[in-house]
C-alpha cells in the first residue's frame, strides 16, 4: 500500500516540476502552479490589505469675514437753551398834568423911527397893575399925534389916537378902563385888563407905521 502512495508522490512531482507530460487529458492542460508550500508548517503572512487612502475634501475657503467698522457716535450738537427774558413789569407812568403854557407872544416888526422922535415925543412911564401908560413930549413944539397907536406886546390891544396934539413940555395918561378924555387923559374903553401884570411892552407907532418908541415893564 504504501508503495502507491510513493507512486502517486512522484508523479505529482513531476507533474508540478513539468518535466514529465501528464498522459491523456493532461497531456494538453496546463496545470496551474500551486503556490509554495508553507516553509517548516508556517502558515503564509497575508500580505497587508492596503487601506485606500481617503481623498480629502478641499476645506471650503472661509467667506472673507468684513469686519464691521465701528460706527463712531458723533458728538451731539448741544442746542443752546435758550433763556428767557423776563418781561419787565409794566409801570404805568403818570400822565403830567400838564402846566400852562403862555401863548408866545409876537414881537412886533421894528419899523422906522419917525423923525416926530426928534421933537422928543417917548413913553414916559407904564403901570401895568394900574392899568395906564404915559406919553410925555420934551421937544419945543406941539406934536399932532393923529392916527398914532399904542399896542401891548401880543399886538392884541390896540389903542389909535383921534384928533390929538401934545404940547411941548406936556404929558398924556392913556387909561385902559373907561372914561372922559382931556387934554392930557385919554380913555381906552375897556372892561378888561390890557396889560399883563407879570411883564408887558408898550409900543408907540406914529400914523406912518415907523416905531416912535418902546417901553418894556
Amino acid at each position: 500500500m504504501w508503495q502507491f502512495f510513493v507512486v502517486l508522490v512522484v508523479v505529482f512531482s513531476l507533474l508540478f516540476s513539468g518535466c514529465v507530460e501528464a498522459p491523456g487529458p493532461f497531456s494538453h492542460a496546463s496545470v496551474a502552479e500551486s503556490p509554495p508550500a508553507p516553509l517548516d508548517g508556517l502558515s503564509p503572512t497575508p500580505s497587508p490589505s492596503l487601506t485606500p487612502v481617503p481623498t480629502l475634501t478641499p476645506k471650503p475657503t472661509p467667506a472673507t469675514i468684513s469686519t464691521p467698522s465701528p460706527t463712531i457716535n458723533s458728538t451731539p450738537t448741544l442746542t443752546p437753551t435758550t433763556t428767557s427774558t423776563p418781561t419787565p413789569t409794566y409801570t404805568p407812568t403818570p400822565t403830567p398834568t400838564p402846566s400852562h403854557t403862555p401863548t408866545p407872544t409876537p414881537t412886533p416888526t421894528a419899523t422906522p423911527v419917525s423923525s416926530s422922535t426928534q421933537s422928543g415925543v417917548y413913553i414916559s412911564d407904564l403901570d401895568l397893575a394900574n392899568e395906564w401908560v404915559q406919553i410925555a413930549n420934551s421937544g419945543t413944539s406941539p406934536v399932532t399925534m393923529t392916527g398914532w397907536k399904542i399896542t401891548d406886546n401880543s399886538t392884541k390891544y390896540k389903542y389909535y389916537f383921534s384928533e390929538f396934539t401934545l404940547l411941548q413940555g406936556a404929558t398924556v395918561t392913556l387909561y385902559t378902563c373907561n372914561g372922559g378924555d382931556t387934554g392930557t387923559e385919554l380913555y381906552w374903553g375897556y372892561k378888561i385888563s390890557v396889560w399883563n401884570n407879570d411883564g408887558d411892552t408898550a409900543w408907540l407907532y406914529d400914523a406912518d407905521g415907523s416905531l416912535v418908541d418902546r417901553m418894556d415893564k
